[in-house]
């Protein structure tokens, strides 16, 4: 594991880490190695941060749509519902100087405590979560992934990280007009 950690000092920004398992691509192994990313390509991934009230925003949810509840239709704003349920501001500080550490550009979503984009290049993203990126061939196209699961601080409430690899990509349907 050590090996996949990387050379200097991105390696010791980790600390103590936790593994994302399932933040892979299933059945890598059945796709064809290409080689690596090239190490100046441009990444952004999205980091998401644990809700740690993740209870209390459901029960008030659940309230708001319960026309016997004293919240029935209680609606928040975003800076409300991020001062009641949303993650910490010194956790998305500690999260924040974790990436720039790594030296990724991080930015925020505006109204979203939970969600960070980090940007870089593919050394240095592969380095920020000791995944080597690579480019593989499956089903008649390319794509790059990591080639194992990304490591993160184990002090940080890292849910997932979007964006490891582009197998997986979202495609909006094209509805025509009826009528």
């Amino acid at each position: 594991a050590a090996a996949l950690a990387g050379s200097g000092s991105a390696a010791s920004t980790l600390g103590t880490t936790t593994t994302l398992s399932k933040d892979v691509v299933h059945y890598l192994g059945a796709a064809t190695l290409l080689g690596p990313v090239p190490a100046s390509q441009q990444i952004t991934v999205g980091v998401v941060l644990n809700n740690p009230n993740n209870a209390a925003e459901d029960a008030y949810l659940a309230q708001l749509y319960d026309p016997s509840s004293s919240n029935y239709q209680q609606f928040l704003d975003p800076d409300q519902f991020n001062l009641q349920f949303g993650v910490p501001a010194t956790t998305v500080s500690a999260a924040q100087s974790w990436l720039t550490g790594a030296g990724l550009s991080v930015t925020s979503v505006e109204g979203a405590t939970n969600y960070l984009l980090a940007s870089g290049t593919a050394a240095q993203v592969s380095a920020a979560f000791a995944t080597p990126l690579n480019l593989y061939s499956a089903g008649g196209r390319t794509f790059y992934a990591n080639a194992v699961a990304p490591k993160v601080p184990a002090s940080l409430p890292v849910q997932t990280v979007l964006g490891l690899n582009d197998y997986a990509y979202f495609v909006t349907p094209n509805v025509g007009q009826t009528g």
